[in-house]
């Protein structure tokens, strides 16, 4: 696995972990996996031509790039801790609910 692409992810998000213990307590997989996703579901909105709707100068690379950094910022916002996050709404309203 580690020749490919995600395999190549995959060691560079151990690294990024490794040396920012300190404000991330997600393993590297889960981090791997979100820059995995939006390169896939940026890759299909190219492939489909989709991109141009925004405007010919978009850039797919641009995209990626200024996400990864969004996504990588995210992991340091001590507000946004993932054990600390209100229900989702959809569990709130189950919850609600009186058959």
């Amino acid at each position: 696995m580690q020749g490919d692409g995600f395999g190549v992810l995959l060691t560079s998000c151990k690294h990024y972990c490794w040396v920012n213990r300190g404000g991330s307590a997600r393993a590297p997989m889960q981090v791997a996996v979100q820059p995995w996703a939006v390169a896939h579901g940026i890759a299909t909105l190219k492939v489909n031509q989709m991109l141009d709707v925004f405007g010919t100068h978009i850039s797919a690379r641009d995209i990626l790039g200024q996400g990864t950094i969004v996504l990588l910022d995210g992991l340091h916002k001590d507000h946004l801790k993932w054990h600390n996050r209100p229900a989702p709404l959809v569990a709130q309203l189950d919850s609600a609910r009186t058959f």
